[in-house]
């Protein structure tokens, strides 16, 4: 049995209730590999009764045979023929050979199972397959949670106390959920009358042991297996039970139980057994159920409950609900005839009020046509309101919504995915009444079923427009993971409009984001990654730069994302960086004449402004992008200075900034001036000359301009060319030391030799110097005498040598020296620059000096200047 029923199904260790005859039936909590069904495992372990009765053999046997016959009957209603049980229960009798010995070892003890084929009749327990072994018997029926008698008697044989329903512990029902499983019983109890073609049968055994709660906490009857045959066309048959006068009361007889027994199966005489037995016996069950004490009491043996039975006519009927009071005291009549019948009991006012109305549908929701579903649905999320009529409010309780209401919502939205669009209101409306605890337990499942694709857009939306709710009540890890993939997915290209605006309001909202970025931070400690920064913002951000989306969705996305950038966790710099600022340049490209957008972008780049690390980005990231709004003709005048304003406030704090960092003195640094091509790299390792003290120039005054009150002192030091402005430094600075002029470039490599046979003869010996192509050894000479004639300083040249021939006349033909003006005696220019006075100028390739021996480039290094190798590569340098 085992090992089959594990193939089929997986159940739970522990049991979760008990019920049937001495509550000897254990349920247990299953789902069906093959579908997911939920069902119940329902099991009668007849090794554990053996146990319990070990020297009451007969006993024994007779609670066996009625466990058997409640599976028999309840087979019959679901559809299983009587070969069908049998078979199984001779696969549980064991091998009666070797051969079959060695096949029930190989395919397990117990293996044939039944399955039902069709539905059972309303209000009872509906059968899905059978089994038996030697151990147990066994059978997979619809969910359950518990039985009546339970919940009722708080009482719960065989379940460990922690795995009690805690719905179910206390036992509270209301008005409407005990309307609604009586209604059902009734529906049971038609049926078994012969109703629909079925065989009429006299159930005997209706206690609150044998009617079992669903998980919506509806009623379904069990425990026929004290039922009676009654052939068609009579009103009952004799009773079997109760023939020893010496019976007695109890919860494991064999025989039904005295408290719930009518009398006229205890009388003395002929005892007959038919319907009405069963109608008074549920009289009984609404009694307790209502008053909260037994209509029958003191029934110890057959004579107290004959005693019991006479007291009928003293209870008070004034404790029962005003719609019900006739009902249940007819049902409690002594004579079979002045009582209601099963049709007569169901057409009761209370069990058609609409708050019982409702409770049925709910539970007939999953079957139902959508559109008869949804406009339910649609209807539920008034009658759940809390300024509902006073008996939807006495009715729909927060134990009614864990119960009824969240478990028929959720075998809706499975069945019909479609329907998560009309359950949403109905779903928030509970996750508004009940606390953080139940939400989390019984709503967030729920709400799983809605963000998938087959629920459509509808549903989404729904969770987005509560998302403040939501993140109220969710715990961090589910909001962190669910509420935002919800509002990412309002946020996609394919999404409506509608939804997006939602999600966009909802981000807007300051509460709503802190909420979110709250939960994602508490979630992280957890391992659960904030999808914050990662996929809402740069959702938003396509709608900021969206060419498509109308105004208002635009002017939304960019207080959204503002109000993003106004948290630092939701904008990291990276995401700043990389995703903010460019859709923040396409969305000014999209101003377009509206003042409205302009004045939103505005708002987004002064929080990007002070968000930036470095004030320099403003000048190179920010200010180009809002230039453009300056223009923007569309912009009042108010409007038009505050852009104003912006673009000053930033520019003048970029300068700011900007000049701090040069005023500082870490961050002065030495002028770097341009190379010098006359000047040589002077070696690391060679030691700097002290600077030799030279008194001041005259000749500085003609390029600083004399009287010049100028705070630098230009140095005209020795290696600097008078009029080089690269030259010019403070006077703060230290002078630098002469460098030698560096030597010229190398000439250039001989050209390659042709190829071909070598030419006769010795090889030529390769000139040692460069010469100009066609020329000759000879031809030197003469190029260095023809280059010193076209010397300008060469003697005879010089425009302002005294005597010269081609000095200009200056004042009527006089000869005047351009630079005596200035306090200079001699007529070299550069006289006083620092070179020594009238040295001879060394011969440069056969140039002669000047004439007077002044050198103008005299004193240009402390060292002595490289030798040039002729005139014409010296200007080449």
């Amino acid at each position: 049995m085992g090992s089959e029923l594990s193939k089929r199904y997986d159940v739970d260790k522990d049991a979760t209730g008990s019920g049937g005859h001495g509550y000897q039936w254990k349920s247990y909590q299953a789902t069906r590999k093959k579908d997911g069904l939920e069902v119940s495992v329902f099991v009668f372990e007849k090794a554990a009764l053996e146990k319990q009765l070990r020297n009451q053999k007969s006993l024994f046997e007779k609670v066996v045979m009625t466990a058997r016959r409640d599976v028999a009957t309840l087979a019959n209603l679901a559809g299983i023929e009587r070969r069908q049980l049998e078979k199984v229960r001779a696969a549980a009798a064991g091998p009666t050979s070797l051969r079959d010995a060695m096949a029930s070892a190989a395919l397990g003890v117990g293996t044939a199972v039944a399955t039902a084929s069709r539905k059972a009749p309303p209000g009872c327990l509906q059968l899905i397959e059978t089994l038996e072994s030697r151990q147990a018997i066994v059978f997979v029926g619809e969910r359950v949670a518990c039985s009546l008698g339970n919940a009722l008697h708080k009482t719960w044989p065989g379940v460990a106390s922690d795995k009690v329903p805690s719905h179910w512990r206390d036992g509270a029902f209301t008005t409407a959920e005990v309307a609604r499983g009586a209604a059902s019983l009734a529906d049971a109890l038609q049926a078994l009358k012969g109703a629909g073609g079925m065989v009429q049968r006299a159930h005997l055994g209706v206690s609150p042991e044998s009617i079992w709660l669903t998980k919506t906490g509806d009623w379904r009857l069990g425990g026929f297996g004290l039922a009676l045959s009654i052939p068609a066309g009579q009103y009952g048959v004799a009773s079997p039970y109760f023939a020893n006068e010496g019976a007695i009361g109890g919860e494991l007889t064999g025989e039904p139980r005295l408290e719930y027994t009518s009398p006229e199966l205890t009388k003395n005489g002929d005892r007959v057994a038919a319907p009405a037995c069963d109608v008074f016996s549920l009289g009984c069950v609404l009694w307790e159920v209502f008053t909260g004490s037994k209509a029958l009491q003191g029934c110890d043996n057959l004579y107290g409950h004959r005693s019991a039975c006479s007291r009928l006519q003293q209870l008070d009927p004034s404790q029962l609900p005003s719609l019900v009071r006739d009902a249940v005291s007819r049902s409690l009549a002594v004579h079979p005839q002045s009582r209601l019948d099963a049709a007569a009991l169901r057409g009761c006012p209370l069990f058609h009020a609409p708050a019982v109305a409702a409770l049925k549908e709910l539970d007939a929701l999953p079957s139902r046509d959508p559109s008869l579903a949804a406009a339910f649905l649609g209807n539920l999320t008034s009658m759940l309101d809390s300024g509902a009529d006073v008996e939807y409010r006495e009715c729909f309780t927060d134990r009614t919504l864990l119960i009824v209401v969240l478990p028929s919502l959720d075998a809706c939205v499975r069945a019909q995915p479609k329907l998560c669009a009309p359950a949403a209101p109905a779903l928030l409306a509970c996750a508004a009444r009940l606390d953080a605890r139940a939400f989390r337990k019984s709503i967030q499942p729920i709400l799983e079923r809605f963000l998938v694709d087959a629920a459509g857009p509808q549903a989404v939306l729904a969770v987005v427009e509560h998302a403040t709710l939501l993140l109220d009540r969710a715990d961090a890890s589910w909001a962190a993971k669910r509420v935002v993939d919800a509002l990412a997915r309002a946020l996609r290209d394919d999404a409506g409009p509608r939804l997006r605006d939602a999600a966009l309001r909802q981000l807007a909202s300051s509460d709503v984001l802190d909420a979110v970025i709250a939960k994602a931070s508490i979630a992280a400690r957890n391992g659960v990654s904030s999808r914050v920064s990662t996929d809402l913002v740069p959702a938003v951000c396509r709608c900021v730069a969206s060419k498509t989306c109308a105004l208002a969705t635009r002017v939304t996305a960019h207080k959204a994302l503002a109000a993003a950038l106004d948290r630092p966790p939701a904008t990291p710099p990276e995401v700043l960086m990389r995703v903010v600022l460019p859709a923040l340049r396409d969305s000014v490209r999209l101003v377009h004449g509206q003042p409205a957008l302009a004045m939103c972008v505005l708002g987004c780049f002064d929080l990007v402004a002070k968000r930036l690390p470095e004030q320099s980005r403003i000048l190179r990231d920010v200010l180009p992008s809002l230039i453009p709004l300056l223009d923007e003709k569309a912009l009042n005048a108010r409007q038009f200075d505050m852009v104003a304003g912006r673009v000053e406030a930033m520019l003048a704090s970029a300068i700011q900034a900007r000049r701090g960092e040069l005023d500082s003195p870490s961050s002065v640094q030495p002028r770097m001036s341009a190379p010098d091509p006359f000047r040589a790299t002077p070696s690391p390792a060679a030691a700097a000359p002290a600077p030799v003290p030279r008194a001041p120039s005259p000749a500085a005054d003609v390029y600083r301009g004399a009287g010049s009150s100028h705070a630098s002192d230009y140095n005209f030091g020795a290696g600097a060319m008078p009029g080089d402005p690269l030259a010019l430094t403070s006077a703060s600075h230290a002078r630098a030391p002469a460098v030698p002029i560096p030597k010229l470039p190398k000439p250039p490599a001989p050209a390659p030799r042709r190829r071909g046979p070598p030419a006769r003869g010795p090889p030529k010996q390769q000139d040692a110097v460069w010469r100009p192509p066609g020329s000759s050894n000879g031809g030197v000479a003469k190029l260095t005498a023809q280059l010193a004639a076209e010397d300008p300083f060469a003697a005879g040249n010089d425009p302002f040598a005294s005597g010269g021939a081609s000095a200009p006349a200056f004042g009527g033909g006089a000869s005047v020296d351009p630079f005596a003006s200035v306090g200079l005696s001699s007529g070299d220019p550069f006289a006083g620059m620092g070179g020594a006075t009238n040295a001879p100028m060394p011969s440069m390739g056969g140039l002669p000096p000047p004439p007077g021996g002044a050198d103008p480039f005299a004193g240009m290094s402390a060292a002595a200047p490289a030798p040039a190798s002729s005139a014409f590569d010296f200007m080449n340098s």
